[in-house]
């Protein structure tokens, strides 16, 4: 059987390529992992993007069929809003 355009046989089928994108969008997706989140790229049925927490890990989903533009807005929110609980949290008695 001919595995699916974007994985590998060996692949699991959540992991695909992630898509062809711009420095911009590499650099949020370097600073997201940067604040402890694995980034996967899957199809979300028209979600651009969502996070959760999976056996201990922080998770960041994008959706690869989503636009750019709207995949770094999420990304920038992602990792504002990250900032954000951190300087919350270090600021905690």
């Amino acid at each position: 059987m001919k595995p699916e355009t974007g994985r590998t046989a060996s692949q699991p089928r959540w992991q695909q390529a992630s898509p062809a994108h711009g420095p911009r969008e590499a650099a949020l997706v370097a600073r997201a992992k940067d604040l402890g989140y694995e980034v996967r790229y899957m199809w979300l049925g028209g979600k651009v993007g969502s996070t959760c927490f999976l056996r201990g890990k922080r998770l960041l989903l994008l959706d690869p069929q989503a636009s750019p533009a709207e995949r770094m807005e999420y990304l920038r929110q992602v990792v504002e809003g990250s900032i954000a609980t951190r300087q919350m949290e270090s600021h905690k008695g």
